[in-house]
């Protein structure tokens, strides 16, 4: 999935940024390095994102629902400038 949208390009270049903050589960994420490409894979697992565009809020998030991962979700966001990642595990991973 090719994005054109310069606003979009810098945020996945920040998303990039951010990959070490996620952990050991990222090493089974794939995500294509090309700035307009937001489709990201997890093993065999395609995912495309979902995106929000509201006056100063960017946010592009994945369900991993389907996919060998111990993350059920993932979003990246920035807002007024500050960048936030969210991840939201499974169930049958939680407390272990």
């Amino acid at each position: 999935m090719k994005i054109k949208n310069k606003i979009w390009q810098d945020f996945k270049s920040e998303i990039l940024n951010l990959a070490d903050f996620i952990g050991d589960e990222w090493d089974k994420f794939d995500i294509p390095e090309e700035v307009d490409n937001f489709k990201i894979y997890v093993g065999d697992c395609e995912v495309f994102p979902i995106f929000t565009n509201k006056d100063d809020l960017l946010r592009v998030e994945y369900d991993l629902s389907l996919c060998e991962t111990k993350l059920r979700t993932i979003s990246v966001s920035t807002f007024k400038g500050e960048t936030r990642v969210g991840i939201t595990l499974k169930p049958t991973f939680k407390n272990k």
